[in-house]
């Protein structure tokens, strides 16, 4: 999975959510790395068409 995908995908459940009427989603990730730079990069929050992403 790549950096364009994973954004597809939380896009994709941010649409869900706000089909739902929910103001927030939670996008879990496991990723199998030690590095905090890596982990920092995919880690945070995000506004998509007025609903939160983290």
């Amino acid at each position: 999975m790549d950096m364009s995908e994973t954004r597809k995908g939380a896009e994709q459940a941010a649409a869900y959510a706000s089909s739902l009427n929910l103001s927030s989603v939670t996008l879990t990730l496991f990723v199998p790395v030690g590095d905090e730079a890596v982990l920092a990069k995919l880690s945070g929050e995000n506004l998509n068409n007025g609903l939160f992403y983290s």
